[in-house]
């Protein structure tokens, strides 16, 4: 019996808006909480697969000196893994009257353990797969060098003393992670040919390697065992973090990601309470005409909750089908960020927490406002009046809110960005009932003395002001959700994504000696190129404490931080302000009047945050066996983007000046004056150039790739905007209906109904504008200040624009809904607006 009448309710409410409202915020929610995390399961598990290819193995130790024989006897009691041992550096090649800085591997026969070369033995051969290195006497380079140096299988190059012939060139290297973003081209000799070419000696800058594969829990043995028997310079890289770069890109992705998802299941979460509000509303009569026929709470609860299940069901089965069909474009375009031909194929158990999250919110949300529901009486229809949140029924809605929120939690990852989404909406809708129903009273007492329509318009939101104030909050909050992705959202975006000014510099020079220093100048002046501004390098720092506290690895947390000890600084010193650099605390040491001492640092503002240093932090640093310590007076934030020479630590020339150091530089060679540089090493050849041209073109494609996936997801959280705002324009119209009908019946004019609607739907559309934009500004800082850590400058007149906007549009829209109801008869419309 119970489920007959279910049934035909269902079929009869699906043609209702709160109905399909409800349906559609939690399909919304399944949807985007789905797609997102069938994206990361597919995405996660695919960089786990290539990272062996990016190292050339399942792991690697690096070192910046020959290897310790004391560290080759410690991986000898691990025969279970395979090694193979590599040289990685920078070597110039030469091709006739050509030359290009090349990044040059000395790899032996048996080298990769993991992943292969994809190459080609002669021109217009086929391309083959090999698991191995070049013979002695050979070299292979990859495409771009082999174009650069106008080469070919059979041509001969010089590699330091050596001359070998070209025997392949390769299309797909194994080893794509030393840096994903390498920007220099590639080229392998065999290990065996590295003595006799020279490029091997005292000082010289090459990271010496060992590749292992071998058996997980190994692995993760030799892992924990590195940590005591590393030392300066020396590292093991696993999987998972010889990606740096790629980490990093990904991780700020995520953030990204996990903001769409949370505000998606914010709006969704208010939509449900919402849309369930009007849906209790609309089912007093049934309810109260089940209990007149004799049925008992239970029993109507039973038909009331077996109707919302159904519904349930309903928008699980379409929140999973249209997740399913986004995170199959999330997938194209995500595969394209990690270059790769396709994702992991799909696992359904991995999005269960999309599950979970539409039975929490219609378990803190929905099901509480039905159970009140259940306990209607027919004498409460007449008062149009359910109970309210009494006793169990508040329980249940504050446990189920707090689930809710929990499981927030665990999908961010981040308490930090749950609580500022999730909380901060919440908190934030709360704040604007609590502030609307004091204001819309106060217009209810400012309307006494003004013109006639006027006073009829607020006091009619007055006199409704706990209404008024939800149906302005719900356009706050929905409109907020649209100014937010259409506007914010693009400051955002452009803050983040790496965009480097078209006439920055393309070329970098290092290796200037400081009697080359004057002639370098000379050589740009006689080319007609702007004078380089050059700046001293002093390399091999170690930071070894920090306020007087020895500091290591182990003495961070943050993995940044740990990796940044592994390696030296290159410090610099100056009086000047570097070119993009801005000072955002204390005062730079070389400005006039400062009194900054003689061992002063400037600190770059992420480098600060890293190592949680402040004004007056007192840093020591070794340098070619000496101590040295200054005390940071300033801390700079940097456009790394500038593609300038930047530093992370400038200090007093004072306190540097006395250790050697080289010189660097960077400008721009505008296209077509490439023989400058031929021209530039001839006279000067220990001066190195290097081409940065494609690491402007790496950073700007994979910043559009990840920018187009996160436009998409977040297209899920504006339909939930839009969704608040459709339901919270929903909430006043049979009120209003029904005072139209009574004002005509009473005999009001239709000009004078028609103003004074106008001004009601303005009143309510100016408070939601503008407390909309002060909503998505707000939240739109404070994502860039503490989550994302952007400077970003805010649209503000399109903000503006949009407010204005969306009162013309509220007006338009409200009158639009009355309008059919001035063309009846009073008697008619009476009956029409009755519920």
């Amino acid at each position: 019996m119970n489920q007959r009448i279910t049934l035909r309710l269902l079929r009869r409410d699906l043609r209702t808006p709160a109905l399909v409202a409800i349906v559609a915020a939690l399909a919304l929610a399944v949807a985007a909480v789905g797609s997102v995390l069938w994206l990361n399961d597919r995405l996660g598990r695919a960089l786990m697969s290539e990272a062996g290819a990016w190292l050339g193995g399942d792991a690697v130790i690096t070192a910046s000196r020959p290897w310790r024989p004391e560290l080759l006897s410690w991986l000898d009691r691990h025969p279970e893994l395979e090694r193979v041992p590599s040289v990685a550096m920078t070597s110039i090649l030469r091709a006739g009257e050509r030359w290009q800085l090349s990044a040059l591997r000395a790899i032996p026969a048996h080298y990769p353990l993991r992943g292969q070369f994809l190459l080609r033995r002669s021109a217009g051969g086929p391309e083959e797969a090999v698991q191995s290195g070049p013979a002695p006497g050979e070299v292979w380079v990859d495409e771009t060098l082999a174009g650069l140096l106008a080469v070919g299988p059979g041509d001969e190059i010089r590699v330091g003393r050596l001359t070998v012939r070209v025997a392949a060139i390769v299309r797909v290297n194994p080893e794509r992670g030393g840096s994903f973003l390498d920007f220099l081209p590639e080229s392998w000799i065999s290990l065996d040919d590295l003595p006799a070419s020279g490029l091997v000696g005292p000082g010289v800058r090459a990271q010496w390697r060992v590749h292992l594969a071998g058996p997980a829990a190994t692995l993760s043995r030799v892992a924990d065992e590195a940590q005591a028997r590393l030392g300066k310079g020396e590292e093991f890289v696993s999987l998972q973090d010889g990606q740096p770069a790629v980490k990093a890109l990904l991780e700020q992705t995520q953030r990204f990601l996990r903001l769409a998802v949370l505000a998606a299941v914010a709006l969704a979460a208010v939509a449900v309470g919402l849309a369930t509000r009007r849906f209790v509303r609309d089912r007093l009569d049934v309810a109260a005409l089940l209990r007149c026929l004799g049925a008992s709470r239970r029993q109507v609860a039973a038909i009331v909750l077996g109707e919302f299940a159904a519904a349930l069901v309903l928008a699980l089965l379409l929140g999973a089908a249209l997740g399913l069909f986004a995170q199959q474009g999330f997938a194209a375009l995500a595969a394209r960020v990690v270059e790769t031909t396709s994702l992991p194929p799909l696992r359904w158990w991995a999005a269960w927490p999309a599950a979970l999250l539409a039975l929490l919110l219609a378990f803190g949300f929905a099901v509480p406002q039905l159970v009140a529901l259940a306990q209607v009486t027919p004498l409460a229809v007449l008062r149009r009046d359910w109970g309210g949140w009494r006793g169990g029924v508040l329980a249940t809605a504050a446990a189920g809110a707090l689930a809710l929120f929990a499981l927030t939690v665990l999908l961010a990852g981040e308490t930090q960005l749950a609580l500022g989404v999730f909380g901060g909406l919440v908190a934030g809708f709360a704040l604007l009932l609590v502030a609307g129903s004091s204001g819309f009273a106060a217009l209810r007492r400012l309307a006494a003395g003004a013109a006639v329509p006027l006073r009829l318009a607020w006091r009619a939101l007055g006199n409704q002001k706990g209404l008024s104030a939800l149906q302005a909050g719900a356009l706050a909050l929905g409109l907020a959700a649209l100014w937010l992705l259409a506007i914010v959202r693009g400051d955002l975006l452009e803050a983040w994504r790496f965009r480097i000014p078209p006439d920055a510099p393309n070329r970098f020079l290092i290796n200037v000696q400081d009697d080359q220093v004057e002639r370098l100048r000379a050589l740009f002046a006689e080319a007609g190129l702007a004078e380089p501004r050059v700046w001293p390098m002093v390399r091999g720092a170690r930071l070894v404490a920090i306020d007087g506290v020895p500091v290591s690895d182990t003495s961070f947390a943050d993995p940044r931080a740990q990796r940044l000890m592994r390696h030296e600084f290159n410090l610099s010193y100056g009086a000047a302000l570097p070119e993009d650099n801005r000072v955002v605390a204390g005062r730079w040491h070389g400005e006039a009047g400062s009194g900054a001492p003689e061992n002063a640092l400037s600190v770059e503002e992420g480098l600060a945050q890293t190592f949680g240093l402040r004004l007056g932090s007192r840093l020591r640093f070794v340098i070619d066996l000496q101590e040295v310590e200054g005390v940071v007076t300033s801390i700079r934030r940097l456009r790394w983007e500038s593609m300038n020479v930047n530093f992370f630590i400038v200090t007093q020339p004072a306190l540097l000046e006395s250790f050697a150091a080289t010189w660097i530089t960077s400008y721009r060679l505008p296209p077509g004056r490439e023989a400058f540089e031929r021209t530039l090493v001839e006279r000067l050849p220990n001066v190195t150039v290097i081409d940065v041209g494609r690491v402007r073109e790496q950073f700007e494609r994979m910043s559009d790739q990840v920018a187009a996936l996160l436009q998409a997801v977040f297209a899920f959280t504006l339909g939930a905007g839009a969704l608040v705002l459709a339901v919270g324009w929903m909430l006043g119209q049979e009120e209003r209906h029904q005072r139209v009908a009574v004002l005509r019946a009473l005999g009001a004019r239709r000009r004078q109904i028609l103003t004074t609607l106008a001004l009601e739907f303005a009143t309510l559309g100016a408070v939601g504008a503008l407390v909309s934009v002060a909503l998505s500004a707000g939240i739109g800082l404070w994502l860039a200040a503490s989550v994302f850590r952007l400077e970003v400058t805010l649209s503000w007149g399109l903000l503006a624009a949009a407010a204005g906007l969306a009162v013309l549009a509220v007006s338009a829209a409200g009158m639009a809904t009355v309008l059919p109801l001035l063309r009846r008869p009073p008697l008619e419309a009476l009956r029409a607006s009755s519920v």
